[in-house]
């Protein structure tokens, strides 16, 4: 029996060993929850451009909702996060908080500052900020067009008042 042990126990070193990963762990902003990314990434050619191809300045930002409807947004006790939505560069991916719910979907940007914000999905719990929350979610699903001026996102359907304001948030 010891025999068969002893190699059994190399083998599964030897397949520990050569099958470890590089990850990489990151914390969304606002929330006490860790992201494990398990992707592997090569070091960019010298020749690649060090700027982001995001010249809007939309994505990878968490966007801080501060006003719906032409009403500013007040978080209190009622809210149990802070109502925000970040757009992802990652297969153009937008998650975020309603105040309660989180949610997550997809959108794509068109243009110029065309935006079109759909399958959003969401969780359920009930909670006492909900107004605040379906409003934004609707706003986020009918917004046709946007503009970011310097830590200021806009969202817009047609040529009426804005849906909702953004500021950025940055980590420090």
């Amino acid at each position: 029996m010891k025999k068969t042990i002893l190699p059994a126990f190399i083998s599964f070193c030897v397949v520990a060993a050569f099958s470890c990963n590089n990850q990489s762990q990151t914390t969304e902003p606002g929330t006490d929850t860790a992201k494990v990314d398990n992707t592997t990434t090569a070091p960019a050619p010298s020749s690649a451009p060090l700027a982001s191809t995001d010249s809007t300045g939309l994505k990878e930002k968490y966007w801080k909702l501060t006003e719906i409807n032409g009403k500013a947004v007040k978080v209190d006790s009622t809210f149990m996060k802070e109502p925000h939505v970040i757009f992802k560069t990652d297969q153009n991916q937008v998650n975020g908080n309603g105040g309660c719910n989180g949610f997550g979907g997809q959108y794509e940007l068109k243009a110029p500052n065309r935006i079109k914000i759909d399958r959003l999905v969401s969780t359920q719990m009930a909670c006492p900020a909900l107004d605040i929350e379906n409003q934004f979610t609707k706003a986020l699903t009918e917004a046709d067009n946007y503009y970011v001026n310097g830590d200021t996102l806009v969202i817009n359907k047609a040529r009426m008042a804005p849906l909702a304001r953004f500021v950025a948030v940055y980590m420090k």
